[in-house]
């Protein structure tokens, strides 16, 4: 089952920050490019013209968090997610 939850763009950089120092967020044509030890994601960049007002739906965060090997406590609570969310 998948969550309809979202989060805000600026969330997941400042996530980012915390909880995977060194990573790299590149801007593409539609989406991101995030780079994280060796690994590389892409992500959707939200909707057109919202910038770090985008709101982007959990599982994509989920996917991020798991393919760059992210901590999921740290994820957790940096953007106030169940745990469970992020398995």
């Amino acid at each position: 089952m998948s969550s309809r939850r979202l989060v805000k763009l600026k969330e997941i950089y400042r996530m980012l920050g915390e909880c995977a120092p060194g990573s790299t967020v590149k801007p593409g044509r539609h989406d991101l490019l995030i780079q994280f030890r060796g690994k590389v994601h892409f992500f959707p960049s939200g909707p057109h013209g919202k910038g770090d007002e985008g709101e982007i739906r959990v599982g994509k965060v989920r996917s991020l968090v798991r393919h760059l090997v992210i901590d999921p406590a740290c994820a957790e609570k940096t953007l106030g997610i169940p745990f469970s969310a992020l398995r």
